[in-house]
Formats: C-alpha cells, structure tokens, sequence
C-alpha cells in the first residue's frame, strides 16, 4: 500500500499538466455519459430501468452469481488494460488510448445517471456506492495513461526524431506499473462484484 501512494504521489508531482488533461477529459465523458440518458429514444429509456430495476431485484432476492459477476468484471477490466498496453506500443496508438479513456469515463456517467433516472434521488445513494470501484480503478487508469502516452511519444520520437531514446526503462516500468494494475483490478472486482451489491442490498429499504 505505501508503495503504492508512493508511485501516486511521485506521478502526480511529476506529471501535472498531462494529468489536468486527463482529468478534464474524463469530467466531460462523466458529463456526456450523464446526460445521455436524457436524449436516447423512450424505448431505450425503459430498457435502462428494466435493467437496473432487474439488477436490484436480484441483489434483493439473493439470485446474484457472486462468482460469476467478479468473472465478467475481472475478464472485462483485464480486457481494457490489455487493449490500452497495446495500442500505446503502436505509433498511431495515443488518439485511440485516449478515446477508450473517454469511453471508461463515459460508461462511469451513463451508470451513475441511469441509477438516479430509475429512482429519483434515492438513486443518489445507489450510484455513489455502485461507483466506488469504478472511480478507484478510474485513478489507476489515469496513472497507466501517463505512461502509456510517454510510451507513445518515446516510440514517434525514436523513429522519426534524430536523437536516440532508450526505451528499456521507460518499458520496464510501464510493466511493473501494469502488473500492478492487474493486482488493483482484481482487488477492485472483488469489491464491485460481492461487497458493492452487499452495501446495496443494506439500503434497498429506502426503495420501499
């Protein structure tokens, strides 16, 4: 754990400006994924309450396959690194890396509306829970992006630029910080896939 404030608080000294950016793109996925709800088709709308109506019943009712959530949460978060360790070792990666960034951010949103569009301000309370650790591994991402978008640009200046860059370090620490992360995503779906629906199931009297 102190290492891993230590590497968060080195990072963020080090790389304000890029992690403002970050940041202020993810507050505006937030914000889009936020009000998205309010511009889909009514039909979609009641997709969306049926959804997450469904998903509390199943909370409620003890019929949640904890195994089973923490599987898709983990295979899916995996996924995401996976595709963001990639690209970001490809020339043309940073554009879509910063894309799939929003896109996270985005889904962050749309979940948090979607809560508070199926039952009004009591969703508030349902939503901050259900959040959690999508907004922890959200922090860890912002962090794994600072390297990925050095990577990026390490990579361009060595093929096009006339200096040379040695890119064994830079490397070696973007994957000890991946492996790291990998550690944090199955910490973080433990979280989000048995104690998330525990703390939601504690509160669903507020529904009644």
């Amino acid at each position: 754990m102190k290492e891993i404030k230590r590497i968060l608080k080195l990072k963020s000294k080090r790389n304000k400006k890029l992690l403002s950016f970050l940041f202020g793109l993810a507050l505006i996925g937030i914000v889009a994924g936020s009000i998205f709800l309010t511009f889909i088709h009514k039909t979609d709308q009641e997709l969306v309450k049926e959804y997450i109506s469904s998903f509390m019943t199943s909370i409620k009712e003890g019929k949640l396959n904890y195994m089973e959530a923490f599987k898709n949460t983990c295979i899916s978060n995996v996924f995401y690194i996976l595709a963001l360790f990639i690209l970001s070792l490809s020339i043309v990666g940073a554009p879509l890396v910063l894309f799939l960034y929003f896109v996270k951010s985005f889904m962050i949103g749309f979940s948090i509306s979607s809560f508070v569009f199926t039952y009004g301000f009591k969703g508030v309370l349902f939503s901050i829970f259900y959040s959690i650790p999508h907004l922890i591994n959200f922090i860890f991402y912002s962090i794994f992006l600072i390297y990925a978008m050095k990577i990026s640009y390490l990579l361009i200046v060595t093929l096009f630029g006339k200096k040379e860059v040695s890119l064994k370090k830079p490397i070696s620490n973007y994957i000890t910080y991946t492996c790291l992360l990998f550690v944090v995503i199955i910490v973080t779906s433990v979280v989000e896939s048995v104690c998330v629906p525990f703390f939601l199931k504690q509160f669903l009297f507020i529904l009644k």
